[in-house]
């Protein structure tokens, strides 16, 4: 093969990866400007249940002023549906087989069927926060094993318990599934 030859593939390799990215980002633009012209409709719901909440104070013996209740912090993991990341680690502990695992593993797991790039060996720290809580949870409710790491300190490293189940969460219901099948 000619050296010239060599050449243009490889310049046509590259044009055709650069076209690629400006193909995502236009794709992305177009679906967060949908996203965006969502938000003043959603808003406008919120405000309609916000304002349902705020009636039923007053019918309470306890009168509480709407004004003084703080709102909660919601961990958002960039937009997706909620519970969309337990789901998924639901689906990752029954996978597992019995294997130990980390909140790392898990929250690599998360980015890759989330859809989200990784950014090589640091993971996006909303997921790994979000793997840990679920992880947690799990491990109060007797699903999971916390394991100590090779120095003696119970770390985040997990495994299934022998006796549990993992919950099996779809379209808004769960049920209970032996997880050790």
């Amino acid at each position: 093969m000619s050296e010239q030859s060599t050449v243009d593939r490889d310049e046509r390799r590259r044009r055709a990866r650069v076209q690629g990215l400006i193909e995502l980002k236009r794709c992305t633009i177009r679906k967060l400007t949908e996203r965006i012209a969502e938000l003043p409709e959603q808003i406008a719901v919120y405000e309609r249940k916000l304002a349902a909440l705020d009636e039923t104070f007053s019918l309470h013996d306890v009168q509480v002023d709407p004004n003084t209740v703080r709102g909660l912090r919601h961990l958002s993991l960039h937009g997706y549906d909620y519970g969309q990341a337990t789901r998924l680690v639901a689906a990752f502990i029954r996978r597992s087989e019995g294997v130990v695992f980390s909140t790392r593993e898990v929250a690599e797991y998360l980015e890759r069927e989330m859809g989200l790039p990784t950014r090589g060996d640091v993971p996006n720290n909303d997921f790994r926060a979000r793997a840990r809580k679920t992880l947690q949870e799990f491990a109060r409710n007797g699903l999971l094993v916390k394991h100590a790491d090779r120095h003696g300190f119970l770390g985040e490293l997990w495994s299934r318990s022998l006796h549990g189940t993992v919950p099996v969460v779809s379209s808004g219901t769960a049920q209970g599934t032996n997880i050790t099948s």
